[in-house]
C-alpha cells in the first residue's frame, strides 16, 4: 500500500500548453482584415472608404451617411416648392417632399417662387408683395 502511495505522489502529469493562433482574415477582400474592418462582409465598408448614401457606415468612423445626405422640403400643395421649415435629410426624395424649398404658402399651389402674380390677394410669386 505504501508503494501505491509513493507511486501516486511521484507521478507527475505533464500539462501541455496549447495556444491556438488567431488568424485575422479579410473575408470580403477589401484589403482590411476582420480586426480592422467594421464590416468584413461588405467590401464597400473599410477604414477610409468613401462614404456613400446607403444607410451603412462605409468609412468605419461610427457614423452613417455623414456628409452625403440631401435636404428635402415638405411640399403639401404639390406645386414643386417645399416649406423651408419642414425638412427631411435623406439619401433620396421621399413622397411628398421636393428638393427645392422657398414656398411662401405651402397651402396654395398658386403661390411659389417665380409664379405669375395674379389679382387674388395673395403673394403668388413669393416676393413679399401682394398683387403688384
Amino acid at each position: 500500500m505504501i508503494w501505491l502511495l509513493l507511486f501516486a505522489c511521484s507521478s507527475t502529469e505533464k500539462e501541455t500548453n496549447v495556444q491556438e493562433d488567431v488568424v485575422d482574415q479579410d473575408l470580403d477582400g477589401d484589403g482590411y482584415d476582420d480586426s480592422e474592418d467594421c464590416n468584413d462582409n461588405d467590401p464597400q465598408s473599410y477604414p477610409g472608404s468613401e462614404e456613400i448614401c446607403d444607410g451603412i457606415d462605409n468609412n468605419c468612423d461610427g457614423e452613417v451617411d455623414e456628409g452625403v445626405l440631401s435636404t428635402f422640403y415638405l411640399d403639401a400643395d404639390g406645386d414643386g416648392f417645399g416649406n423651408a421649415d419642414i425638412t427631411m435629410d435623406s439619401c433620396e426624395v421621399l413622397d411628398g417632399y421636393v428638393s427645392t424649398g422657398g414656398d411662401c404658402d405651402d397651402a396654395s399651389d398658386l403661390s411659389y417662387p417665380g409664379a405669375e402674380e395674379i389679382c387674388d390677394g395673395l403673394d403668388n410669386n413669393c416676393d413679399e408683395e401682394i398683387d403688384e
